[in-house]
């Protein structure tokens, strides 16, 4: 899952895949989570060109499957994992 707030100015998410493009609109204050077919197979972001004024956002994303003990990339997600317990206090 991913897990999104964006503060401040207002902002558009874009998904797109192939020749299709979907437009979603962010308000200040608003959260989006989204998994499955939205985070893996469609691509996403937030264009420069769709964003008016200075805009603070906070990002969540959880690790796959693949980067757990038993998956396919678990040595990369025990590096991210190490990586991240580094940061803390």
């Amino acid at each position: 899952r991913v897990v999104t707030t964006s503060l401040l100015a207002p902002c558009v998410m874009t998904f797109r895949q192939r020749q299709v493009e979907i437009r979603v609109e962010l308000p200040p204050r608003s959260v989006m989570v989204f998994a499955g077919e939205a985070r893996y197979r469609w691509q996403h972001g937030i264009r420069a060109r769709d964003v008016s004024a200075r805009r603070i956002s906070v990002t969540l994303r959880e690790l796959g499957r693949d980067f757990m003990p038993d998956g396919a990339r678990a040595e990369e997600g025990r590096a991210i994992r190490d990586l991240a317990r580094s940061a803390l206090p």
